[in-house]
C-alpha cells in the first residue's frame, strides 16, 4: 500500500459541492477558506495543493479558493488540480495534484538558478524545458505545473533516439538508458515515440505507485545503474539493485568512502573500464579498492574475484534484458525486429551482452567520452 505523501493532519476539507455535472449544490465556504489559510500559516507550509469533487466539471470553487489563498499568500506556490488534469476520478486528480505540489518549490528554486545563471553566461533566447510528452514548454508553464515534467530526463534519450533512427531510416527501436541508479527502456514503432496517459511514480511489479494523469512517453524502469550495490540475500543468491552507492560515496573504486560492490567495481575488475580514463581522464578508478569489497562475495561462493565480479556483470545484464522484455516481449514485439540505441553513463556497457541475450541484430551506442564532444557509436550486424 503507498505511503500518503499528505499526512492525514494536512489533509483540510472545507464545505462546497459541485455535482458530476458542474451544477453549484452547495456554495464554497469561505470562512473554511480562511481557516485553512490560517491552518498554512501556522504550520508554515511550503505548497498546497487544492482539488475539490467534480472541479473537472466546473472548476468555479477551485479558482475561488486559490484568488482567497494568493490573497493571503502571495507567494506561496499553489496547485490546482482542474487545471493539470480534467480526469473526473478523485483520487487520480488529487495525487496528481498532490505530486504537483510536492515537488513545486524545489523545481522553482532549481528553475529559477538555472535562468540566472543562463542569462549571466550570456544566454538571450526564449528558454524551454523538456516535457514527459516528448515536448518541451517555457520556463514559465514550467514553474506552474512542474509534475509534467516527470521522467523528462530520460524521455529526452526517447526523443534523441528517434531522431537518430530517422537520420538512419530505422522505424523499430528499442532504447536503452543506465546511468548510476536505473536502467529505463522504451520502444519506438514504426518511427512512432509510444504515450501512456496512466503513469503511475514508481510504479513495480510488487509496488502499484503513485498515479498521475499526465501524458508520459511510454518507459519502463528497473533499479539496475552503474551503482547498484551487489549483495547477498536471506537465502544465499547474489542480487544486483535496486539499492545504488550513488553519486556520493559512489562505487567503491571512485576512492570517496564507498564500502560496497557495485556494478562499476565489477567492470573495472573485470578491466572493462579505464582506470585512467574515466570521465575524460578527470577521475583516477582504483581497483584493489573494487577488489577489497568484492572480496567477501567471493569468499561467501569460495571463487575468486574475478569470478565474483563476472557473476555481478552477468546479473546486472540479465536484469537489463528482463527490462527489455517488459518493453517489448510482454506487449506483444519481438525484439529481434529492433535496433537497440543505448545511452546513459552505463548503456554502452550492458548493450552487447543484452542484445545476444535477446538477438537483436543491431546495436547502437551513444558515447560521451568528454563534456566538449559526442560523439556516434556504431551499428553492428
Amino acid at each position: 500500500m503507498p505511503i500518503p505523501f499528505v499526512p492525514r493532519r494536512y489533509r483540510i476539507e472545507v464545505e462546497e459541492r459541485i455535482d458530476y455535472s458542474g451544477n453549484i449544490l452547495k456554495p464554497l465556504n469561505k470562512e473554511d477558506v480562511l481557516k485553512a489559510i490560517e491552518f498554512c500559516k501556522r504550520e508554515r507550509f511550503e505548497s498546497v495543493a487544492i482539488a475539490f469533487f467534480n472541479s473537472y466539471a466546473n472548476p468555479a470553487h477551485e479558482i475561488e479558493c486559490y484568488n482567497l489563498f494568493k490573497k493571503a499568500l502571495p507567494n506561496m506556490p499553489i496547485t490546482l488540480s482542474h487545471e493539470l488534469t480534467r480526469e473526473w476520478r478523485e483520487y487520480e486528480r488529487t495525487n496528481t495534484a498532490v505530486m504537483n505540489a510536492f515537488v513545486q518549490p524545489k523545481v522553482q528554486q532549481y528553475i529559477e538558478t538555472l535562468e540566472k545563471g543562463l542569462r549571466d553566461f550570456g544566454v538571450k533566447t526564449p528558454l524551454h524545458i523538456m516535457q514527459s510528452n516528448g515536448g518541451v514548454s517555457t520556463f514559465e508553464q514550467a514553474l506552474r505545473a512542474p509534475i509534467y515534467q516527470v521522467e523528462s530526463g530520460p524521455i529526452g534519450g526517447v526523443i534523441g533516439s528517434a531522431t537518430i533512427g530517422k537520420a538512419l531510416g530505422l522505424k523499430n527501436i528499442i532504447t536503452l538508458d543506465v546511468g548510476g541508479t536505473t536502467a529505463k527502456t522504451s520502444l519506438i514503432f514504426d518511427g512512432k515515440v509510444r504515450i501512456n496517459t496512466d503513469y503511475s511514480i514508481g510504479k513495480t511489479q510488487f509496488f502499484p505507485g503513485y498515479p498521475v494523469k499526465v501524458p508520459v512517453v511510454d518507459i519502463v524502469e528497473i533499479g539496475n545503474g552503474g551503482g547498484s550495490i551487489a549483495w547477498i540475500d536471506e537465502v544465499g543468491s547474489l542480487r544486483v539493485g535496486p539499492v545504488s552507492a550513488g553519486a556520493d560515496p559512489g562505487p567503491a573504486c571512485y576512492n570517496r568512502g564507498g564500502d560496497k560492490p557495485t556494478l562499476t567495481d565489477a567492470y573495472l575488475i573485470l578491466g572493462y573500464l579505464n582506470p585512467n580514463y574515466f570521465l575524460g581522464g578527470k577521475i583516477k578508478l582504483n581497483a584493489e579498492l573494487s577488489r577489497n569489497v568484492t572480496k567477501y562475495i567471493a569468499d561467501f561462493y569460495n571463487v575468486s574475484i574475478e569470478e565474483a565480479a563476472l557473476a555481478i556483470v552477468k546479473i546486472a545484464n540479465d536484469n537489463a534484458a528482463q527490462l527489455l522484455r517488459l518493453i517489448s516481449v510482454q506487449r506483444g514485439f519481438d525484439p529481434r525486429d529492433f535496433t537497440l540505441i543505448a545511452h546513459g553513463g552505463s548503456g554502452p556497457m550492458l548493450s552487447a551482452f543484452i542484445a545476444e541475450e535477446l538477438e537483436i541484430p543491431k546495436i547502437f551506442n551513444t558515447v560521451y567520452p568528454s563534456r566538449k564532444f559526442f560523439c556516434l557509436g556504431f551499428i553492428n550486424e
